[in-house]
């Protein structure tokens, strides 16, 4: 069931100069979407027009099929968590999460109720009393949820919640958030440049880049199947490199790159001809390292190392081939290489991806 639509939504900040041009999303109830981007691609700018602190140029924002786009914000029950936490510094905590409570004139015994529910959903009904000041940064974070939350509202926006928190705090308030997020089924739209983040906990990602969306899909199909050479980037296919088309059947993609025959799961778009110019990306991840191969080895090309970062648990390796500078990860229970040693490079036809882009 659609629970918010926009369509066709422009804002500007300068007259002719859109900031997000044309932007159209459904978003089902309960669902959990992340807007993923780049530093300045109009997240931000999106959730803010979404929660009525701007006002399009053009388009609607309809909410259970009525028109939202000139509603004002505070008449909207949304309930937003800004990057900041946005925390009023003169009142307490109990105070902080009562505010909206309170706009709305709610009896102050029901106030009471509901701010303790609210607390206690976070694990803070124990500090109540305390000022912003005297919290750590995951306590404020949480306070800023539960203000949000307390008012029961119709759409959650997360404007980068996390992003001021160390990363071992981080790494739990993700498993909370989605917690809270599941069991209340409120219907949440997230914004982080975090790949991490928006893959651990979306149900569709939503990627943007500078005004316009890239691609919308499910983590795992912007993990696994990016649309463009940009998508591949951002998700962390940064091996890429060109090749032409040699064939193509159901199974598979043969390839042509400097000279080395290469093979690549089917392609799941159009049929691509014979001859047609690609881009072949890979992620460091799916890229194998060997000092001896079987003679015949697939997707095998001699390459010599000529960096090695050590990185706790793993290294990485990067190597200089025929296709150019390939970056591989290994863990600290394989084999290692030292910089300067001939390797065999490896790539995983499954896990070869296929971008008509020719970038």
């Amino acid at each position: 069931m659609v629970f918010l639509e926009v369509k066709d939504i422009t804002v500007e900040y300068r007259r002719n100069e859109p900031v997000i041009h044309k932007f159209n999303l459904t978003v089902s109830k309960g669902e959990f979407i992340s807007l993923l981007g780049p530093s300045g691609c109009g997240k931000t700018t999106f959730l803010r027009t979404i929660m009525g602190f701007l006002q399009p140029v053009s388009g609607k924002i309809l909410v259970q099929g009525k028109n939202f786009t000139n509603i004002p914000s505070h008449k909207r029950n949304f309930g937003i968590v800004f990057q900041s936490y946005a925390l009023f510094p003169h009142l307490t905590v109990f105070e902080n999460v009562a505010f909206g409570l309170r706009m709305k004139h709610l009896p102050a015994m029901e106030i009471k109720r509901k701010v303790i529910d609210a607390l206690t959903m976070v694990s803070l009904e124990e500090l109540e009393g305390r000022f912003p000041r005297q919290l750590s940064g995951g306590q404020a974070q949480r306070v800023a949820l539960a203000r949000a939350l307390v008012i029961e509202p119709l759409l959650l926006l997360l404007d980068e919640p996390l992003s001021n928190l160390d990363a071992k705090l981080r790494e739990n308030m993700r498993a909370e958030l989605r917690r809270l997020q599941r069991e209340l089924g409120v219907t949440t739209i997230y914004v982080t440049h975090d790949q991490l983040e928006a893959l651990a906990f979306s149900d569709r990602i939503v990627l943007m880049n500078q005004e316009r969306i890239e691609q919308i899909g499910t983590p795992k199909e912007l993990f696994f199947e990016p649309t463009n050479v940009f998508v591949a980037d951002f998700m962390g296919l940064s091996n890429r490199f060109p090749a032409i088309i040699v064939s193509q059947n159901k199974q598979f993609v043969h390839l042509e790159a400097a000279g080395h025959h290469l093979i690549a799961s089917s392609y799941k778009g159009q049929t691509l001809s014979s001859k047609a110019e690609v881009t072949l990306a890979v992620r460091p991840s799916s890229i194998q390292l060997f000092a001896i191969v079987r003679e015949g080895e697939e997707n095998v090309l001699p390459g010599v190392v000529i960096s090695r970062i050590f990185q706790g648990d793993r290294t990485v390796y990067i190597s200089s081939t025929d296709l150019g500078e390939l970056t591989a990860l290994r863990s600290e229970t394989q084999a290692s290489f030292e910089e300067g040693e001939s390797v065999f490079v490896k790539l995983k036809p499954e896990e070869l991806v296929v971008l008509t882009e020719r970038k």
